[in-house]
Order: C-alpha cells, then sequence, then structure tokens
C-alpha cells in the first residue's frame, strides 16, 4: 500500500522478464523502456487493479526494487 500511494508501482507484463526490466530501467535504457511502455507491457496499476488486489490477498507478485520504483509482476 506505501508504494501505490506514493504512487511508486509499476506493473510489469507477464512476457517480460522481471529483471531484464529492472536493468533496463536501472540502467538508463530510456529507449527501451519508452517502448514497453509504448507497448503497455510497462504501466501504472490503474485503481481498479489495486482494489482488486486489496480485496484478493492471495494474489502473489514477484517484486523489485528499482528506486525509487517498486516494480511488480503477477504470478501466473
Amino acid at each position: 500500500m506505501p508504494h501505490a500511494q506514493r504512487d511508486a508501482l509499476i506493473l510489469v507484463s507477464d512476457s517480460l522478464n522481471l529483471i531484464e526490466v529492472a536493468e533496463a530501467i536501472a540502467g538508463d535504457q530510456v529507449a527501451q523502456v519508452q517502448n514497453w511502455i509504448g507497448e503497455k507491457l510497462l504501466e501504472k496499476p490503474t485503481q481498479e487493479q489495486l482494489s482488486d488486489w486489496n480485496s484478493h490477498p492471495d494474489n502473489l507478485f514477484n517484486t523489485l526494487i528499482v528506486q525509487p520504483f517498486v516494480l511488480i509482476q503477477a504470478v501466473v
């Protein structure tokens, strides 16, 4: 919740490798990150998603912190 409240969550598509995304963000690979954003593979969670996740605490996520962001990816 605190990360969502400070708008720091980034939802990573399950089609991407979470570690590669973290490395791209940390390494300032702007073109790659913008490409993922443009393809909606990286996005901020919607208020509906946040509410749904809070209603279903059994949902699992892999997470990585890349200051100041917290990358989250649903476990499928």
